[in-house]
C-alpha cells in the first residue's frame, strides 16, 4: 500500500523495546505486523540508520519521536549500558517514563511455568532484573509465543488509539469539558440552579458579539466563575451566538492550531494566570487569519491577574481587552444555589449560605455533602472550620479508601506547593521521591492514581490539583497549624526545592499568606526562606547576587517587601569578596555594575504596588546617575524603565503616575540631582503626552498604532507639571536646567501628533488651546527675567513652527508677543551668526536655498564688520570669541560658529592671524575645536602663504591633540592640497607620526588627495601609518586606495602591494564585512594570486602566534563568511593549481584545535568549491592514508550543504576509500560530513518546521537511492534525512518550551 505523506506523519510511532537474546522473533513478527497497518509505524533498532551518535542516545533519542511503547519482558535482562550498568531495555523504560509515554508491557512466560522468572547465568543480574520487572507499574499481558504476542497486539494499540483520540482532544465543547462535573451523583458540581450573576452572564453576551478579541473574567477562589462559563456556555448554545465555544484543557501547540475550526471561535480558558503554554494561545493574534475570527475568555484569580495583565500587554492593543470582576453573590442568591441541592430543608440552607459566605464553591460541596450524609454540621461552630471542614471531608470522598493514606497527604502538600509540576521531570521525581520514602515508578503510579480521581488535572506535561480551592486549602492546611502558626512546611519544600521550583513556591506560599493576612493576621511564612536568602545575597560576591537576583526576579510582585530588602543591600553594600575555587577566575568578572544592571526590571515588577512606586523611582534614579548607555539599545536602562513607570498605559491607575509626580516634585528642588546625564524631566516629560502608544501583531506584520488620552483624565497631572517646569526656571544653578525646563515646555506646546495613521480632528486639538496659551504666557514672563542671548535663539527656534498661518489666532499672537521682546542688537545678532542659527523669524514668506545662502552670507559679512569696529583689536575679538562659545558651553547649547569665522577671516585676516597664534600658543579654551575656520581661508588670500605655512608647522610642533587634528582637518577637507610643497608634506609626516587614532584617521585623507596627484609621494606616506591592531585605523587606511578617488593600487609596483599587504597583516580587519579592504584584495587575487594568498596563510599564522599568547586577543585571519568581491573566479587563473596545493596541504598534521579556520580558508581560494579545486583534492582519493581523507573532509567543513547533493559522486568515493582504509576512518570521515549537512542558517516561524530540514528529508532519500545499499554513501543519505526529521521534531518541541518560559 502506498501512503501519501500526510497519512506517513499521521500514523501513531511505536517503540519497541526488548533485549535482543531469546525475543528476536517476537521482535520481527511485531515489525512486520505494525509495517502492514495503515495507521501504526515501528520504531526498532533494526530499523535505524547509521548515525554519529552512540547507540544509546540513538535510542533514546527515537523514543522522543514515538506515541508509545512496546515493552518485552523476557527471561533474560540484556546488554548492560557501561556508563549507569543497567541494561538498555530499562534505561528506555526510564526515558519513557520520564517523556509521559504510554507503556504496553508484554511478558514472556517459559513453556511449562505459569509466572515470569529471570533465567540471568549471574545471581547479580537476576537481581537487577528482578528489581527493573518490580518498577512495571503498568499492567501487562503474559504470553508463551509469537503467535500468541500477535493476537494481544493490535486490538491493545487500536483500543489505545481511540482513547487517545478522546483524551488528548485540546479544545471541547462545554459538555465534554464539564462531563466531570455534570450529575447529582458528584460532590463538586455545576449542574445546579444558578441564581442571580445576570450581570456578569449579560457582560459575557456583549463581549461575545463585540469586535473586542479578549476577556479576562476574574475573582477570587470560589467565587463561581467556573459555573458562570458554564451557564453562559449553555446561553451561547442556546441562543446560537457567533461561531463555536470551545474550552481549552490541554497545552495549546502547532497541533492545537489545525483543530481550531473555520468560522468564528471563541476559546475559554479557565486559570489563564496558571497556564503554562499561555503565549502560545496569544499568537493566535499573531496569525491573520485566526486574529480576525477568534476571540478569548480568560479566567483569573485577583492575585493572578497583574500578570496575565503583562503577557496580554506583549500580545495586543489594551483596547481590545476588556475585563469582568465576579463580585460576591448577596446571601438571598446563595440560598437558593443551596436550596436547589439539598430542598427546602430551612435549618441547613440557612446554616450553609450564613457560614460559606462570599464562596459559593464552598456552599456547592458542602450541600452535596450533607445531600449525601457524608458531613455533619452540628459540629461545625465557625466559617473557618466550617470550610475546612468541608475540603477536608471533599478530599476524602475523591480520594477514597484506595489514596486514603499518609503517602497521599504528603504528595498533595508537596504538589500544593510546588504546582504547577511536570512529572516527567527526573530532578524532581528524584526529590520527592526520596522526601516520600519510595521509589520513582511508584511515584509516577501514585501521580497518576490521583489524576484518575479527579484530584490532580493534567494539561499537557503539568499537573496541578483541581479546584483550585482545594490546592490552597491542602497548602494552608500544610502551611498553618491549629493555633495559627507556622509549621515550618513552607521552610522545609523551599529548602528541598527551592532550586528547581524557586518561582513557584514564592508565588503559592504568597497566595496563602495573602489569605492569612486579609483574615487578620500577619504571619509570614517565608520570613526565615528570606532571611536565608538574604543573608546569602549580603554575603556573597557578585556572580552569587547575580544569581539570586535572578531567581527571585519573577517573584518580585508576590514578595515586593523581601525584595526591596535585598535591592536596598544590592546599593548601598557592594560585595568585596572575590570568588575562589574552580573557574574563580571567570566568576571574578562578575562586577558591582553587573549587579546594579540586574535590578531595573526587578524593580519594575515591585512597582506594580502602589505603596512601592516612590521607592523604586528613587532606586532607579540612583542606579541611573552613573549609567551612561544611550537608552534606544538598552530597554533595560532604568531610566527606561522609570520613564514606563511614570507613563499613561490603559488599565493603568492615574494614582500611579501621582506617586511618581510627587517624587520628582520633592527631588528636582535638590541642586545635586541636575548634574547627571539623564534628567528628571526627562521622566517628568511623559505626563506632558497628549497621545499613547501601543504594538500588536497580525500574521507576520508588527503593527505599531496611537490613540489621543483623555484631557480631563490627566488635566491635573498636566497643570502640576507645567508648574514645576515653570519653577525650574527660577532655579539658576545649574544653568542648563533653564533649557532643560524650556524645551519641556516647547514640546508640550505641540499639537497632538497623528502617528501610526491615527486621525486627529480639529477639536480634538481645540482642547488644549487653553493649555497651549499659558504654556506661552509662561515662557514669555520668563524672558523678561532671564538675560541669554542663546536662550533667546532656543525659544526662537522652538516658536517657529508656532507662527504659521494654520495656527489659530491666540497662538500666533502669543508668539508675537515673544517675539517682540528681542531686541536685535549687535550682541544678538552676533551670538546669532556663531550658533548659525537662521530661523527667519520676522518674515512670513519662505524663500529657496540659494536665497537664504545669499542671505546668511550677507549677514555674516556686515556681522563682522560689526564685530571690527566694536571690538577693534585681535585680543579683544578673541576674548569676545570665546566668551560666546563658553555661554553657549554653559547651557549646553550646540553651536556651529565655523563658517562665520571663515567668513571673518576672508576679510580680517591680520586679526584672524593674531587669533590663531594665540590659539597655538595657549590650546585651553574651547575656541581651539575651531582653529582650523581661521587658518584654511588664508591659503587663498594673496601675501598670506608664508603665514599660514609659520602657523601650520607651529601648531604641529605643539602635539596638542585638538590643535592637530584641525591642522589635519584643514589639510583633509579644506583646499590647503591645492597645491602642496615640502613644508606640508613634513607636516603630514609629523602628524602621521603622532599615531593619534582620530588625527591619523583624517590625515589619512588627505594622503589619499596626493595619491591622486603623485603616487610616489603617498608611497612615502603610506610607509608611515601604524595599523597594529586598531579595526577602524585599518578601514580608514584602505579607504584611501581607489581608481576614481584615492591612490591607484594599478600605479603601485608589487612591491610596493606587498608592503601595504604586511601592514595589514596585524590589523583585525575582518570582525566586519569590510568594503574597501575587499576592494583591494580583489585587485591583488586577480593581478597578484600569489601575494594575496601569501597574504591569508600569513594572517593565519599570525593568529596562531598570537591565540597561543593571548586567547582573549579578538582577531579574525578572514572573513567568517568570506568575501563579496575578492578570490571570485581565481580557478581559471595561470598557476591556481599551485596554490590550492599549498592551502591543502595546510590541514596536513595539525592539531585538531587548531584546525578551526584552514576550512575557511580553503572555501576561500577553492572558488566556493570550484571543479578545479575539487580535482586538486581527488589526487589524495587513491592513497591509503587515513589523515589525508580525514583532511578532505575537514576542509570541506565550510560548504553549504546542497555541496553533498550537487557532488555526491565526489562525496561516495570519499566515504569508500576511507571505509576501505578503516572502520574509524570511515566514522571520522562521515562525522565531518555530517557536520555539513547539518549546517547552516535556520530560517522558520515559531512553531513551523525549518524549509531547509524538509529539503534535507527528500534530499537524503533521493540522493540515497543513486547508491547500492552496501555503499557507505546509502547509509550516510539516509542518516542526514533521518537527522532531518527528528530536527523538525525537536525544533517543535524547543519551541514550546521557550514560549512555556
Amino acid at each position: 500500500m502506498n501512503l501519501s505523506k500526510e497519512q506517513k506523519d499521521n500514523k501513531l510511532k511505536i517503540f519497541i523495546s526488548s533485549p535482543e537474546k531469546d525475543l528476536m522473533g517476537e521482535r520481527d513478527a511485531i515489525i512486520d505486523l505494525l509495517s502492514k497497518h495503515k495507521e501504526l509505524e515501528p520504531i526498532a533498532m533494526e530499523l535505524f540508520m547509521s548515525s554519529p551518535d552512540m547507540p544509546k542516545k540513538e535510542c533514546l533519542n527515537q523514543l522522543k519521536d514515538a506515541d508509545a511503547v512496546i515493552l518485552l519482558i523476557g527471561p533474560y535482562y540484556g546488554s548492560i549500558d557501561p556508563e549507569t550498568g543497567i541494561s538498555f531495555t530499562e534505561l528506555e523504560y526510564d526515558e519513557a517514563t520520564d517523556l509521559g509515554l504510554d507503556v504496553f508491557p508484554f511478558v514472556k512466560i517459559k513453556e511449562g511455568k505459569t509466572e515470569w522468572e529471570p533465567d540471568d547465568e549471574k545471581d547479580e543480574l537476576k537481581e537487577k532484573h528482578r528489581k527493573y520487572f518490580g518498577k512495571i507499574f503498568q499492567t501487562y499481558k503474559k504470553f508463551y509465543n509469537s503467535s500468541e504476542l500477535k493476537k494481544y497486539i493490535i486490538p491493545s494499540l487500536e483500543r489505545y488509539e481511540k482513547e487517545r483520540k478522546r483524551k488528548y482532544l485540546p479544545l471541547v465543547d462545554y459538555h465534554e469539558y464539564f462531563s466531570l462535573f455534570i450529575g447529582q451523583d458528584k460532590i463538586l458540581r455545576h449542574d445546579y440552579a444558578l441564581s442571580g450573576r445576570e450581570k456578569e452572564l449579560k457582560q459575557l453576551e456583549d463581549f461575545a458579539v463585540s469586535e473586542q478579541k479578549i476577556c479576562v473574567v476574574y475573582g477570587i477562589g470560589g467565587i463561581g466563575k467556573s459555573k458562570i462559563l458554564y451557564e453562559f456556555a449553555k446561553i451561547h448554545e442556546n441562543k446560537k451566538l457567533k461561531g463555536r465555544l470551545l474550552f481549552l484543557k490541554e497545552r495549546f501547540d502547532n497541533e492545537t492550531l489545525k483543530q481550531i475550526p473555520s468560522g468564528d471561535v471563541t476559546i475559554i480558558l479557565e486559570d489563564a494566570h496558571r497556564y503554562e503554554y499561555l503565549d502560545n494561545l496569544l499568537s493566535i493574534f499573531r496569525n491573520s487569519d485566526l486574529s480576525n475570527r477568534s476571540s478569548l475568555i480568560l479566567s483569573s484569580r485577583p492575585t493572578g491577574k497583574e500578570i496575565l495583565d503583562v503577557s496580554l500587554s506583549r500580545a495586543i492593543d489594551a483596547t481590545k481587552v476588556s475585563e469582568i470582576k465576579i463580585e460576591s453573590l448577596d446571601i438571598k442568591e446563595t440560598k437558593e444555589i443551596i436550596k436547589s441541592i439539598v430542598g427546602n430543608n430551612k435549618v441547613y440552607i440557612d446554616y450553609i449560605s450564613n457560614i460559606s459566605k462570599d464562596c459559593p464553591l464552598i456552599a456547592v460541596i458542602a450541600s452535596s455533602l450533607v445531600r449525601e450524609n457524608k458531613i455533619n454540621l452540628s459540629t461545625i461552630q465557625n466559617n473557618e472550620v466550617f470550610q475546612r471542614t468541608v475540603l477536608n471531608r471533599f478530599l476524602e470522598d475523591m480520594k477514597g479508601r484506595e489514596l486514603s493514606d499518609p503517602l497521599s497527604e504528603n504528595l498533595l502538600m508537596y504538589i500544593a506547593a510546588l504546582s504547577p509540576i511536570r512529572p516527567a521531570d527526573k530532578s524532581l521525581q528524584i526529590k520527592l521521591a526520596n522526601i516520600l520514602g519510595i521509589k520513582d515508578f511508584e511515584l509516577s503510579k501514585r501521580i497518576s492514581l490521583l489524576e484518575k480521581k479527579g484530584i490532580l488535572l493534567r494539561r499537557g506535561r503539568l499537573v496541578r490539583i483541581v479546584p483550585d480551592l482545594l490546592s490552597d486549602h491542602i497548602l494552608y492546611e500544610a502551611c498553618i497549624s491549629a493555633d495559627g502558626a507556622s509549621t515550618g512546611f513552607a521552610d522545609e519544600v523551599f529548602d528541598k526545592f527551592h532550586e528547581i521550583h524557586f518561582e513557584n513556591i514564592l508565588k503559592n506560599i504568597a497566595e496563602v499568606e495573602w489569605r492569612t493576612q486579609a483574615a487578620g493576621s500577619k504571619i509570614d511564612l517565608l520570613d526565615n526562606v528570606w532571611k536565608d536568602i538574604i543573608k546569602s545575597f549580603r554575603e556573597g560576591p557578585n556572580y552569587v547576587r547575580i544569581q539570586i537576583l535572578k531567581e527571585i526576579e519573577k517573584a518580585s510582585i508576590f514578595q515586593p517587601e523581601h525584595v526591596m530588602e535585598i535591592i536596598e543591600i544590592a546599593i548601598s553594600q557592594p560585595s568585596t569578596l572575590e570568588p575562589y575555587g574552580e573557574n574563580a577566575d571567570i566568576l571574578a568578572s562578575w562586577s558591582q555594575k553587573d549587579v546594579l544592571a540586574k535590578l531595573p526590571d526587578i524593580i519594575r515588577r515591585v512597582a506594580y504596588h502602589l505603596e512601592y512606586v516612590k521607592k523604586c523611582c528613587r532606586i532607579l534614579w540612583e542606579i541611573s546617575k552613573n549609567d551612561l548607555r544611550e537608552l534606544n539599545p538598552h530597554p533595560e536602562h532604568p531610566i527606561r524603565i522609570l520613564t514606563s513607570i511614570a507613563s499613561y498605559q490603559y488599565n493603568k491607575p492615574v494614582s500611579f503616575n501621582y506617586q511618581v509626580l510627587e517624587w520628582i516634585e520633592e527631588e528636582i528642588q535638590k541642586p545635586e540631582n541636575h548634574k547627571y546625564k539623564y534628567s528628571l524631566l526627562d521622566v517628568l516629560d511623559k505626563f506632558l503626552a497628549k497621545e499613547g502608544e501601543y504594538t500588536e501583531t497580525e500574521g507576520d506584520k508588527f503593527i505599531l498604532g496611537s490613540f489621543p488620552l483623555n484631557h480631563e483624565k490627566i488635566y491635573l497631572i498636566r497643570q502640576r507639571t507645567i508648574k514645576i517646569l515653570n519653577e525650574s526656571f527660577k532655579i539658576s544653578s545649574p544653568a542648563n536646567l533653564i533649557l532643560r525646563s524650556l524645551r519641556s515646555l516647547l514640546d508640550a506646546l505641540r499639537y497632538i501628533m497623528p502617528k501610526f495613521g491615527m486621525v486627529v480632528t480639529e477639536e480634538e486639538n481645540r482642547q488644549w488651546l487653553k493649555e497651549q496659551v499659558q504654556i506661552l504666557d509662561i515662557i514669555k514672563e520668563n524672558m523678561l527675567t532671564i538675560n541669554s542671548f542663546p536662550i533667546y535663539l532656543e525659544i526662537i527656534k522652538g516658536l517657529q513652527w508656532f507662527r504659521a498661518e494654520r495656527n489659530p489666532e491666540a497662538i500666533k499672537e502669543k508668539v508675537k508677543e515673544i517675539y517682540s521682546l528681542i531686541y536685535e542688537d549687535y550682541e544678538f545678532k552676533l551670538y546669532r551668526v556663531m550658533s548659525y542659527n537662521f530661523m527667519d523669524y520676522r518674515r512670513e514668506e519662505r524663500k529657496s536655498f540659494e536665497e537664504n545662502n545669499k542671505l546668511i552670507s550677507k549677514e555674516m559679512k556686515e556681522v563682522a564688520q560689526l564685530v571690527k569696529d566694536k571690538e577693534r583689536t585681535w585680543e579683544n575679538i578673541h576674548l569676545k570669541f570665546r566668551l560666546i562659545i563658553k555661554e553657549f558651553m554653559k547651557y549646553n547649547i550646540s553651536i556651529n560658529p565655523s563658517r562665520f569665522f571663515a567668513e571673518f577671516t576672508e576679510l580680517f585676516p591680520d586679526i584672524s592671524v593674531g587669533i590663531a597664534g594665540e590659539i597655538i600658543n595657549n590650546p585651553k579654551e574651547d575656541i581651539v575645536k575651531y582653529l582650523s575656520s581661521f587658518l584654511w581661508p588664508l591659503k587663498k588670500i594673496k601675501y598670506y602663504s608664508d603665514v599660514l605655512k609659520e602657523l601650520l608647522s607651529s601648531g604641529v610642533k605643539t602635539k596638542d591633540y585638538l590643535i592637530c587634528l584641525n591642522i589635519a582637518h584643514a589639510y583633509a577637507w579644506a583646499n590647503l592640497l591645492d597645491d602642496f610643497d615640502q613644508y606640508d608634506l613634513e607636516n603630514i609626516e609629523s602628524l602621521i607620526k603622532l599615531k593619534n587614532e582620530e588625527i591619523t584617521i583624517t590625515i589619512s585623507r588627505a594622503v589619499a588627495v596626493i595619491g591622486e596627484k603623485n603616487v610616489d609621494i603617498a608611497r612615502r606616506l603610506l610607509l608611515l601609518f601604524d595599523l597594529n591592531n586598531n579595526l577602524k585605523l585599518a578601514n580608514e587606511f584602505c579607504g584611501m586606495f581607489g581608481d576614481i578617488h584615492g591612490i591607484s593600487l594599478k600605479k603601485l609596483a608589487k612591491k610596493d602591494i606587498e608592503a601595504i599587504l604586511d601592514k595589514l597583516i596585524p590589523a583585525d580587519l575582518f570582525t566586519a564585512q569590510d568594503y574597501h579592504s575587499d576592494k583591494i584584495l580583489e585587485f591583488v587575487s586577480q593581478n597578484y594570486l600569489d601575494l594575496a594568498i601569501e597574504f591569508l596563510i600569513k594572517r593565519l599564522k599570525h593568529y596562531d602566534l598570537i591565540r597561543n599568547k593571548d586567547k582573549t586577543y579578538n582577531y579574525r585571519p578572514f572573513p567568517y563568511s568570506g568575501f563579496n568581491y575578492a578570490f571570485l573566479g581565481i580557478a581559471k587563473l595561470p598557476n591556481y593549481g599551485k596554490y590550492i596545493k599549498e592551502v591543502r596541504n595546510l590541514v596536513m598534521g595539525k592539531d585538531p584545535k587548531d584546525l578551526f579556520w584552514i576550512p575557511r580558508l580553503f572555501q576561500i581560494v577553492s572558488d566556493n568549491y570550484s571543479q578545479e579545486s575539487l580535482l586538486i583534492l581527488k589526487e589524495w582519493l587513491t592513497e591509503k592514508d587515513s589523515q589525508k581523507m580525514e583532511g578532505i573532509a575537514i576542509l570541506l567543513k565550510e560548504a553549504p550543504n546542497n555541496f553533498l547533493f550537487d557532488n555526491y559522486e565526489f562525496i561516495g568515493n570519499l566515504l569508500l576509500s576511507a571505509e576501505r582504509i578503516s572502520r574509524d576512518c570511515l566514522k571520522k570521515v562521515e562525522s565531518e560530513l555530517f557536520s555539513i549537512a547539518i549546517s547552516g542558517v535556520l530560517s522558520r516561524s515559531i512553531g513551523q518546521p525549518d524549509k531547509e530540514d524538509i529539503i534535507l528529508i527528500n534530499k537524503g532519500k533521493e540522493t540515497a537511492n543513486k547508491f547500492n545499499i552496501s555503499h557507505p554513501a546509502n547509509k550516510f543519505y539516509l542518516d542526514v534525512s533521518k537527522h532531518s526529521d527528528r530536527e523538525i521534531k525537536e525544533d517543535i518541541d524547543r519551541d514550546e518550551e521557550f514560549l512555556d518560559e
